[in-house]
């Protein structure tokens, strides 16, 4: 379990945190990445976002607005259902959903003290 391992192997997560935040900031300015079309820094963030959506970590944007618009407006791309639901593997979504709910809670308490101690 998450919990168990010493504080300083978390330092994934507060980066991740922080580096969905300056992806909501990017966003604040133009609809993609690279400005009002979808380029190619959206498609480098496409399966790392898809990623967290497959392990339930969606939580992590619940306030970062435009990154949830811009996930959203790219998983609706024909580009994306060919890429990611071209090969469907019900046994590795439930696998990834799985490992995601077992450390949901750790990780938002994580987050939480990290924010704490920031503050």
């Amino acid at each position: 379990m998450i919990a168990t391992l010493p504080n300083r192997q978390f330092w994934w997560l507060r980066t991740l945190a922080t580096m969905l935040a300056e992806i909501e900031v990017a966003l604040d300015k133009s609809t993609f990445l690279t400005g009002p079309e979808h380029g190619l820094a959206d498609a480098a963030l496409t399966p790392f976002v898809s990623r967290l959506n497959e392990l339930g970590f969606e939580w992590m944007w619940d306030d970062l607005s435009h990154l949830g618009s811009c996930s959203r407006k790219i998983q609706k791309r024909d580009s994306f259902r060919t890429v990611f639901d071209a090969l469907p593997n019900p046994a590795r979504r439930r696998g990834m959903s799985q490992a995601g709910e077992e450390v949901h809670h750790e990780a938002i308490k994580i987050l939480e003290k990290n924010e704490k101690d920031r503050g």
